[in-house]
């Protein structure tokens, strides 16, 4: 069996957390011993009941060994910031869809904030090709719904979406171990 790197990893955690969703409903947690509530609580007890989409992509980056990883992270205006200054996690810096062959500096396993500044985060699992000339990109995240209806960040469940890349405000770039 092949060795997954530090991306891979990350996405693994991500997979394996794929369709947990809160309980109960719009409490921003739940009681299982490896959901939501735990994921908040590897962070800070005062996460518990709070938005958790950065929470989720902070505990994806955590199963991965990446440094810096803490409390910052279940901010997605600070994860903006942090990686605006390059500061751990995200030493590698910010991209922006509009910067020419941005697809070519966006790695899976990166944030994606999405919907505006301090709205959303997910991590992207892929900018193919394929994705990106329907105006696409492959996202896995926290807190979101699992399709169209409802809230997109705020929605209570952990999925992999099709995020339209004209609603990319930006990719936080993460510094993964053995790159």
């Amino acid at each position: 069996m092949a060795r997954l790197t530090s991306r891979g990893k990350a996405l693994r955690w991500l997979t394996l957390h794929r369709g947990m969703t809160e309980h109960p409903p719009g409490t921003n947690t739940d009681l299982r011993a490896d959901g939501i509530r735990a994921a908040q609580m590897r962070l800070g007890l005062w996460l518990v009941g709070k938005p958790w989409c950065g929470v989720w992509h902070a505990n994806a980056l955590r199963a991965a060994g990446v440094k810096g990883v803490s409390w910052r992270q279940a901010s997605v205006a600070l994860i903006e910031d942090d990686a605006r200054a390059r500061r751990a996690p995200y030493g590698h810096g910010w991209v922006t869809p509009r910067e020419k062959n941005w697809h070519k500096r966006v790695l899976r396993g990166d944030a994606v904030v999405l919907f505006g500044r301090g709205v959303h985060v997910g991590t992207v699992r892929s900018t193919a090709w394929a994705y990106r000339r329907l105006g696409y990109l492959r996202v896995s995240e926290g807190n979101t719904s699992s399709g169209n209806k409802g809230s997109q960040s705020n929605g209570g469940g952990s999925y992999d979406r099709l995020r339209p890349i004209s609603a990319v405000r930006g990719f936080a770039r993460v510094d993964y171990p053995n790159r």
